[in-house]
């Protein structure tokens, strides 16, 4: 590094250069300010129609309508950009835990800076593993081999080399192997990458809780154009009332009915629960992905560091015969010492075991470590000798070994397994002295080894960890193992935990199976052993194809296609840059405890979300459906247009403060997908029910107390919000309200709030302004006879509609 030293930038030279040519990011959605969020609302077609019905108000002269529909839709749009706006900023703000980093030399010294915070002529360091920051010229280079598919396509890593035609490496290509000194060129938006990088600001894909808010939300807007149509003919032509008061009236209707505060629900709950999570230890990078947490029933995931305790020891070396032989370790040692590549916890381990003196030996050449080889090879020169040190998965070692004698192949192919068993990782070790004039290396010196013996490594089972999986499986999760170690060593670690004996399957045998055997036995088994990165992207999109919601949990480079294909990528905090690029979420610790708690978080996100939708559709189409009947019966508009949009208004209000309630245990016990059907269903039952309620009030207005127009409005308003809001208290929970299901205080007082407001508002300064009048002292102890009767018939429809149903 030192003839470097003078080309790094100093820290003031590396903020002028900041100041000339930006930062070094990729074109990105511009951040909306709160003016632009307000236009983007306003140009939302349900709010340009009630901005058409105040306009209308206030050319007929009917001002007060007019302020007070503006005063709602102030209101209503407020409180949604706010609440958009904070969700965005707290996302930002855990997206700044995880941001990629970079080495860098800086004032004569090695560290580690935000990727973004890069410029022209920074001299970087790059590392297997490691997502290239930006376009960079190579200085040196060691045995470099870089994944270029997602810039040009190509199958296959390449090779790259300092002082050669291939001496550039790109923004967004990935260090397979080996290591590298570079100086950066180009960044951000001029890099390769950056030059289409509109391309990479275009929404991520919808996921399928997505998909069916906006399918289901479209079915409500058809249905309520097809109300308004409906009511606006009847009104006008069947009943003949005034057209304009019968316009604005329809128009508020539909208002009511349409889901307009659904986005803003569902953005407060995923915002609440990232929040949530993050003090959990898990940080949201993509918020809908938080309710393919809670929706997953199959996690995928290696043993090391979620299952074992990922502190690898070395526990013995031995020779042919079986003995300890200090020459397997030596060797062994200086092949993890002199690589470059990204050093696994093997390495480690062995360095880690004994300090050895290197200063004999020189590199000059390395063959990196590959996923098809499952072995890496060094070059090193020692004096006037030069050896070849291969080491690797004993098989893939074995196959470039000489040849040994019959009985001493068996006796090592025992041993081997009988390790396994015992839950040791093995490796083994060869060599070959090599002609010192040799300068170049490839694959084909990897022949003709003599072989020195096997490394034997344990890493012990992670405590805790049986009553996770145990705890995952109660929860309708299943665990599959997917890991490229010996399936022996797996099992060894799966009996350990004491769980049900595993179905085993070598990828050797998923390569020859056609697509209906692999669909089957990707169903069928716990353990997946020896596969590679392909093998085990296509286990994950099968799975997914089976109609599962599929969680991938990995952190190394062999990872990265997996945790894209999974329906919710989860990575940790110390995974390499390409493995938390494409993770979802990222785990500050390696643990299934923290997944777990945030798998339960999803489902309680998910339990919240579905309440606001059932509470609301089957209370808007009870009061649609209820003003649609009356309203061709009445002599009079049942309610006024400002009265349908304040009832729309208070209930919204309400149904927002879900995001702050408990969640039955029952409803976070198993994973629980989008369902249409059952929302119809829900809707259909329980909004015909509050139809009738409805309606048996129209009858006691005009039966008992002969109301007039605005005694009537007034009367029917109170009992339609404190209905609808109160029943919230039933249908939030299968069980029996209170007794057995308690709401969150804040959920509780915040819905009691909303009621205690409509029942002051009739004797308020603004009951004028809404046309409500002072309602007979009688009426209250009939509306309370009301709302229990109500609560109680809603507890019975509700047990038979739960039998049926679930």
């Amino acid at each position: 590094m030192e003839q470097y030293q003078n080309q790094g930038l100093t820290s003031q030279q590396a903020l002028q250069n900041q100041r000339r040519f930006g930062l070094n990011q990729l074109a990105k959605k511009t951040k909306k300010g709160i003016f632009w969020r307000f236009l983007e609302k306003l140009l939302n077609p349900m709010i340009i129609i009630l901005l058409l019905a105040a306009l209308l108000s206030f050319l007929l002269g009917q001002k007060s309508d007019f302020l007070v529909i503006s005063i709602i839709i102030a209101i209503s749009l407020t409180f949604d950009v706010l609440q958009e706006h904070r969700a965005e900023n707290a996302t930002e703000k855990l997206k700044q835990k995880i941001a990629l980093t970079t080495e860098v030399l800086r004032d004569g010294i090695k560290q580690q800076i935000p990727n973004t915070d890069l410029t022209i002529d920074d001299i970087i360091f790059l590392n297997a593993g490691d997502i290239v920051p930006a376009d960079a010229l190579l200085l040196e280079t060691n045995s470099l081999l870089v994944d270029q598919s997602a810039l040009t396509g190509e199958s296959y890593p390449k090779f790259k080399n300092a002082g050669t035609a291939d001496n550039l490496v790109f923004m967004g290509t990935i260090v397979v192997s080996g290591n590298a000194i570079a100086k950066v060129v180009q960044i951000g938006q001029q890099t390769q990458l950056g030059q289409i990088s509109k391309k990479l600001i275009s929404k991520k894909p919808a996921t399928e809780f997505e998909k069916g808010l906006n399918s289901f939300a479209f079915l409500l807007v058809k249905l309520t154009f097809i109300f308004a149509f409906l009511l606006t003919f009847t009104n006008v032509l069947m009943v003949q009332r005034e057209f304009v008061s019968s316009l604005l009236f329809v128009l508020a209707l539909a208002i009511g009915f349409a889901p307009e505060l659904l986005p803003m629900v569902v953005t407060i709950n995923l915002a609440k629960g990232a929040l949530s999570l993050s003090k959990k230890g898990v940080i949201v990078k993509f918020l809908p992905s938080i309710e393919n947490f809670g929706s997953m029933d199959i996690l995928c995931t290696d043993k090391t560091g979620t299952l074992t305790e990922n502190r690898t020891s070395l526990e013995s070396y031995q020779n042919l015969e079986g003995q300890p032989d200090e020459k397997v370790f030596f060797f062994g040692y200086l092949n993890s010492y002199f690589h470059t590549g990204f050093k696994n916890p093997i390495d480690e381990a062995i360095l880690a075991h004994q300090k050895i003196s290197t200063s004999d030996f020189e590199k000059i050449g390395e063959i990196p470590f590959d996923f098809s080889r499952k072995r890496k090879s060094v070059i090193l020169k020692q004096k006037n000798k030069t050896y070849l040190i291969c080491k690797g998965a004993p098989e893939s070692v074995l196959a470039v070994s000489q040849k040994l004698d019959q009985k001493t192949e068996k006796k090592i192919k025992t041993s081997l397994e009988a390790m396994a068993r015992e839950g040791f990782r093995t490796i083994a070790v060869s060599i070959k002295e090599i002609s010192n004039e040799k300068q170049e290396f490839s694959l084909e010196d990897e022949k003709n080894l003599k072989l020195l013996g096997i490394m034997a490594f344990v890493d012990p089972p992670k405590a805790g960890a049986q009553e996770i999986v145990k705890s995952l499986k109660n929860s309708g999760v299943a665990i599959k193992i997917l890991t490229g170690d010996s399936e022996l060593v797996t099992e060894h670690i799966w009996k350990q935990l004491s769980l049900p004996e595993a179905k085993i399957i070598l990828a050797s045998k998923l390569e020859n199976l056609n697509e209906e055997e692999f669909s089957k036995a990707v169903e069928e088994n716990d353990i997946f052993a020896r596969l590679n990165p392909t093998i085990k992207e296509k286990i994950v999109t099968t799975l997914k194809k089976n109609k599962h919601v599929v969680g991938f949990l990995g952190d190394g480079i062999n990872d990265a296609t997996s945790l894209k294909a999974a329906d919710i990528g989860i990575s940790v905090n110390n995974a390499v840059d390409v493995a938390k690029e494409a993770a979802d979420l990222i785990l500050l610790h390696k643990d299934l405890k923290i997944l777990h708690t945030g798998i339960l978080e999803g489902r309680r996100i998910f339990a919240n979300i579905l309440k606001y939708i059932v509470m609301g559709t089957s209370s808007t189409f009870g009061n649609m459906l209820s003003l649609a009947v009356s309203s061709l019966f009445l002599p009079f508009l049942p309610m006024l247009p400002v009265q349908v949009l304040l009832n729309d208004l208070l209930y919204d209000t309400s149904q927002t403060l879900v995001a702050q309630d408990n969640v039955d245990q029952e409803l976070v016990a198993k994973p629980r997908k989008w369902d249409v059907g059952f929302i119809k269903n829900y809707m259909l039952s329980f909004g015909v029910l509050s139809s009738l309620f409805d309606l048996l009030t129209f009858c006691l207005l005009f039966v008992i107390f002969k109301a007039t127009p605005p005694l009537f409005r007034t009367g029917w308003f109170l009992e339609s919000i404190l209905t609808q809001t109160l029943i919230i208290f039933s249908i939030r929970t299968v069980k029996v309200p209170f007794w057995k299901s308690r709401p969150s205080r804040s959920f509780a007082f915040g819905l009691l709030g909303i009621v205690a407001f409509a029942v002051l508002l009739p004797h308020s300064f603004l009951a004028k302004d809404f046309h409500f009048v002072k309602l007979p002292v009688l009426f209250y102890p009939i509306l309370l006879l009301i709302i229990l009767c109500y609560f109680l018939t809603t507890e019975i429809v509700k047990a038979f509609f739960y039998a049926k149903h679930h």
